[in-house]
């Protein structure tokens, strides 16, 4: 009896032993990559989040706060910078951790996709590109790059701030951008939660990729405005996203006045308000009206036709867009002078 007590104490410990080993062998480890900023510039001052992926695999869209900002299929996070002027003096696009160049391509026009055919771009909708590899099952991809700019090549060694090339827009994009994909074992997976946009087995890493201080300068806004202004000449979403209305003085006997926004991730029943004061701080102008229907992006403008000469000074323009149900509110303001 005791050596058949020996014997299953003896077999015990034996699987115990195999068990824990083979615990060991088929332990998952756990991807350290974090991410950087992938530009240079300052978040919420000389750019922007214009879009982030789509995490709904239906027709619909919404992004991984549950809000509207992005569109169906998105799979990157768009940066967007104010216009095409801003693009000609360059703006970095840097490596968001180390890793090796997989592949790039450069060449391609920085061109609104709404002047050319899109089959010329067929295949090539990315751009200007960089992909880099950084080990762990993580690969990422910057699209849209400024034409001559790509600094990088395939087999290239990267470190995490190292120079790309430039924000640009070609490929199918309508205004300066940088899209930016992160894929882990080779599928699309958001930045911000660590959940994979495309379906696949594999488990979601279900934490946020970007380093905390980077996490923290991206902060969420359900709601956006990100570029505003004050023109005498009627403005359009076109010649403003090609910087053709920068900020200007209005001379004392112009006709109108008018203030644009773009704004970014409406929905319908938000309120839009405009409100233009004096330099004696007098309101002239407070109007607003209740949005007639959704949009990823929009561009507003309000026309106030002068009926007296103006006053000479700093005039203050501020438009506040405000979500009623949800208490979500934005506002940009912007000073100019009316001269002689």
């Amino acid at each position: 009896m005791t050596d058949i007590k020996k014997s299953l104490s003896i077999l015990f410990f034996l699987c115990l032993a195999v068990f824990l080993c083979a615990g060991q062998t088929t332990k998952v480890k756990i991807p350290t990559v974090r991410l950087g900023f992938p530009l240079k510039c300052t978040i919420g001052k000389d750019c922007w989040i214009l879009a982030y992926p789509d995490v709904d695999n239906s027709k619909k869209w919404k992004d991984y706060k549950g809000g509207t900002r992005t569109y169906n299929t998105h799979k990157g996070t768009d940066f967007v910078i104010k216009n095409q002027k801003r693009m000609n003096y360059r703006v970095p696009v840097v490596a968001a951790a180390h890793g090796r160049v997989l592949g790039t391509r450069d060449g391609l026009k920085d061109i609104n996709v709404k002047k050319i055919d899109k089959k010329s771009i067929e295949k090539r909708e990315c751009g200007n590109r960089v992909a880099i590899l950084h080990g762990q099952g993580f690969l990422t991809d910057y699209c849209h790059m400024l034409k001559g700019s790509v600094k990088v090549k395939k087999g290239d060694y990267v470190k995490a701030g190292d120079l790309l090339g430039y924000v640009g827009m070609s490929g199918l994009t309508e205004t300066p951008h940088m899209h930016f994909s992160v894929q882990y074992k080779n599928k699309k997976i958001d930045p911000f939660t660590g959940k994979f946009i495309e379906k696949t087995k594999i488990p979601a890493l279900n934490r946020s990729l970007w380093k905390p201080e980077v996490e923290l300068k991206l902060k969420y806004r359900p709601v956006f405005i990100y570029n505003i202004g004050v023109t005498a000449v009627k403005p359009n979403d076109v010649e403003m996203q090609e910087g053709n209305f920068e900020q200007q003085d209005i001379k004392k006997n112009s006709g109108y006045i008018y203030i644009w926004a773009d704004t970014l991730s409406i929905k319908k029943g938000d309120v839009l308000k405009f409100v233009l004061t004096d330099p004696l701080g007098r309101v002239i102008i407070n109007k607003k009206s209740v949005i007639d229907k959704p949009n990823v992006r929009r561009f507003f403008y309000l026309t106030h036709k002068n009926i007296r000469k103006l006053e000479l000074g700093q005039y203050n323009a501020k438009v506040l867009i405000y979500r009623p149900a949800k208490q979500a509110s934005y506002q940009k303001t912007v000073d100019f002078y009316v001269i002689d």
